[in-house]
């Protein structure tokens, strides 16, 4: 069962929102390793920031953007971290990166791009624009305010620990209910239909909840 949130939450079966999520999610055949690398890691005894960061590599490796290039052309996909990063979520990639080793996301090399938001109210668009993904980390609240503006008018992924995240135009957002303690995600599919960004159908197989845009009709 999927979760939805069009202003006030309710309740629905996936075939109800099937329509919705075939227009933006392509399928693929490496069925539950999502699962088994994120989910199931918690229940291992990773922190929550180790598991968040286990889930940004495979929202990394199922994610398409529109024009993006072939993978043999080993093209980087580059995530670029916006705040300070207090929970340490960056730190295993960093880490794997610093000692030499390379991390892929279906072949194509992972960088990292710390954004250094320039003083007053600009934004340094080409660092933004240079980036297929951003991470805003918890405490981020007025950064991502800034480069909102911006980044919606560019095909990038945005993955935040911010609290109503999904709901404030951001696409993918860290949660952890109550009854669980485990690291949770919120989808907002209507936000990156917008930006032409697909996710794979196997994110549904980790209980997200889907928010929707009030506008969305499902």
């Amino acid at each position: 069962m999927v979760r939805l949130a069009p202003g006030d939450w309710m309740w629905r079966t996936v075939s109800d929102v099937m329509p919705v999520l075939r227009s933006q999610f392509w399928l693929v055949a490496l069925a539950g390793l999502l699962l088994a690398s994120a989910d199931c890691s918690q229940a291992a005894g990773l922190t929550p920031a180790e598991a968040k960061s286990a889930y940004l590599r495979y929202i990394a490796v199922y994610a398409t953007w529109p024009g993006e290039p072939a993978a043999n052309d080993h093209q980087p996909i580059v995530i670029g971290v916006v705040g300070d990063d207090p929970n340490g979520v960056i730190t295993p990639i960093r880490n794997r990166l610093e000692s030499g080793r390379e991390l892929l996301a279906r072949k194509r090399p992972i960088r990292l791009l710390d954004v250094q938001l320039t003083s007053g109210e600009g934004v340094d668009l080409a660092a933004l624009a240079s980036c297929d993904l951003i991470f805003l980390s918890e405490g981020a609240e007025e950064d991502w305010e800034r480069i909102q503006p911006a980044v919606n008018a560019l095909p990038i992924l945005t993955v935040g620990e911010i609290k109503g995240f999904a709901e404030r135009g951001g696409m993918i957002e860290y949660f952890s209910p109550r009854r669980s303690g485990k690291v949770r995600l919120k989808i907002n599919l209507q936000t990156m239909r917008r930006a032409g960004i697909m996710l794979s159908a196997q994110l549904l197989a980790l209980d997200v909840v889907i928010v929707l845009d009030e506008r969305e009709e499902v």
